[in-house]
């Protein structure tokens, strides 16, 4: 579902589609949301909902939809279950961010924009900065999963940090078949 742009390593972007497969395949979701952010963002962003008068940050007790200004946010997609609980097609939505004031960042409930997704951001221009990250929220019902990984670039991509997920659940996601290792090898062996 992610396609590799020129900004891109192929070998971060084949981490992040495996990571995306598996957590469809896991959590069968009737909705994704594809979000591509400019640059590397940091585990701070995992749960963040804004700032409040203008200084302080802000992590609600409800998940909130990220702020991320929308001049950062290089491609948005939406993808519907089809006829085929196992298949998806991209469909139109709204999108999910808006410029607007911080204080209203704060009620945006990224269950109120689905009851049933996945929400996946990763980071572009990941050729230049020899480092990526990806968060995932997990809607379903009035609950909210979130995790967020980063990985580091040396000779090969390594896990570098992890919040709401371990680091056996990231090589249990990325467990595939023998010609999906080679594509990602030495990376996901890495791990």
């Amino acid at each position: 579902m992610i396609a590799l742009t020129d900004a891109d390593d192929p070998r971060f972007v084949a981490l992040a589609n495996r990571l995306l497969e598996a957590a469809v395949t896991t959590y069968r979701p009737a909705e994704i949301y594809l979000v591509r952010i400019d640059q590397w963002f940091d585990t701070k962003w995992l749960n963040f909902s804004g700032k409040a008068l203008g200084a302080l940050g802000v992590w609600n007790k409800r998940t909130t939809v990220p702020p991320f200004h929308p001049g950062r946010v290089r491609e948005e997609h939406h993808f519907s279950v089809t006829t085929n609980p196992d298949a998806f097609e991209k469909t139109p939505a709204a999108p999910l961010h808006l410029a607007q004031e911080s204080s209203q960042n704060l009620v945006r409930s990224i269950s109120r924009i689905s009851s049933d997704a996945v929400f996946f951001w990763y980071s572009s221009a990941t050729v230049g900065l020899d480092r990526g990250s990806i968060m995932l929220y997990r809607t379903h019902q009035n609950e909210v999963l979130s995790w967020y990984v980063s990985f580091h670039r040396t000779a090969t991509w390594r896990l570098d940090r992890h919040l709401g997920i371990s680091p056996g659940e990231v090589r249990h996601l990325l467990q595939c078949d023998q010609s999906c290792l080679q594509s990602l090898a030495p990376s996901a062996a890495d791990l």
